[in-house]
């Protein structure tokens, strides 16, 4: 902070954001002000390029980040300023990405985390990262760097300066991989499923399907354009080859089948005859016979969708939009795409526009059949042989107790 044109003041150091440092500034702050200072309040820490975090719940998926706005310090004019000041210790300072790989590894954080300014002791995970956003960071660092680092490795090294310097250490220490990037492949060839989809068809086979349904529900008020609802949830499943894939099985091998168009129906449910108390006990039992309906993932589109008409006032209607995907198609992080897209075309065919989205460049069957590529070969061999040595001689049967008596 310093003195305005005339002005006698002081400087005071820019602060780390520590909770002791925010204290003791605020208990100085105070003193000055209750001896006469004039202090800016409102421009206090304006500018400064750092965040002050506060913890408050969210929606896991919604991505939302509640912030104290940055202030830079302005110019007190305080009696007795330099007496007071001398008692103020000595903080670290904003220390902004300096080298070639932390400005690339901020560049990518400030994209995913969508955050404007970046110290380079910043804690990803403080900043609102998780394990599906470091998922990103991995894929955008392979992408734009050519190495690949694991999630344990971005655990350990959560700060920007720590993960650049882990990445600098890979670029020495070896060749960058020859990553080769994910492209369309026809559709025309038996698309084998990635590992992950591998698992859910698995699971399913043996009667656990309905475990993995992702729902969400919307709640809609107002004026409702249900034609509108309509086109934004077809759109949604014409864009995503996944959500009109459906899953045959040759010679005991699992694959995917991609149905060129699938319509999807929109059934309304009339609840608006049910008393207040009624319509929410309904309400709930159709959310919870939805999400626990099983999918057939050899017929059945992976999504599905249901409208509960609560009030059909033309201008204050009232209706409860009960979506439901399978987990083979969808994961978490999809759902918030999959809400933002959805808003977004609603949105958009309700003032009777065409689609805002661009066309999507490669789809899932091609990153699956990418990973049955990368991961065979010398590669799958190593990896296998690892987990075998690691595995060597643990019991044939697993000894956890189960509720159920096992079959021998």
């Amino acid at each position: 902070m310093g003195p305005q044109s005339g002005e006698k003041g002081l400087w005071l150091t820019s602060l780390h954001f520590q909770q002791e440092d925010w204290q003791q500034i605020l208990k100085s702050l105070v003193q000055l002000h209750l001896r006469g200072c004039n202090v800016d309040w409102v421009g206090f820490d304006r500018d400064y390029p750092g965040r002050c975090k506060v913890s408050l719940p969210t929606y896991p998926f919604q991505r939302q980040r509640h912030w104290i706005d940055p202030v830079v310090p302005q110019v007190v004019t305080p009696k007795d300023a330099e007496e007071i000041t001398q008692q103020q210790p000595q903080t670290e300072t904003y220390s902004p990405p300096r080298t070639p790989t932390e400005k690339a590894l901020a560049s990518i954080w400030r994209e995913i985390l969508n955050v404007d300014f970046l110290n380079i002791h910043d804690d990803f995970f403080a900043l609102g990262g998780d394990s599906l956003l470091a998922t990103q960071v991995i894929s955008r660092i392979a992408d734009q760097l050519s190495i690949e680092i694991d999630l344990q490795e971005l655990f350990q090294s959560p700060t920007l300066e720590l993960l650049a310097k882990l990445v600098a250490v890979e670029l020495q220490g070896s060749e960058q991989q020859d990553i080769q990037a994910i492209t369309p492949v026809s559709r025309q060839q038996p698309l084998r499923l990635s590992f992950t989809q591998q698992r859910f068809w698995f699971q399913d086979q043996l009667g656990r399907g309905t475990a993995y349904n992702r729902p969400i529900t919307f709640e809609l008020k107002g004026i409702i354009d249900l034609a509108a609802l309509q086109q934004a949830l077809q759109e949604i499943v014409n864009r995503h080859e996944s959500l009109r894939t459906t899953y045959a099985v040759e010679a005991g091998t699992p694959y995917q089948v991609i149905q060129d168009a699938i319509t999807i129906d929109l059934p309304v449910v009339d609840l608006s005859t049910f008393t207040s108390q009624d319509q929410s006990t309904e309400v709930n039992r159709l959310i919870q016979l939805e999400a626990t309906r099983p999918f057939d993932l050899g017929r059945d589109p992976m999504l599905r969708a249901k409208l509960l008409r609560l009030s059909s006032q033309t201008t204050n209607s009232h209706y409860v939009l009960l979506i439901t995907c399978h987990h083979i198609a969808i994961d978490g992080w999809s759902l918030w795409v999959l809400e933002k897209e959805f808003i977004a075309l609603y949105q958009a065919f309700s003032q009777g526009a065409p689609s805002p989205l661009s066309d999507l460049s490669i789809q899932y069957a091609d990153f699956a059949q990418w990973q049955r590529e990368r991961l065979s070969g010398d590669v799958l061999t190593t990896q296998l042989s690892y987990w075998q040595q690691q595995l060597a001689g643990m019991p044939v049967k697993c000894q956890l107790h189960r509720r159920e008596k096992r079959k021998e």
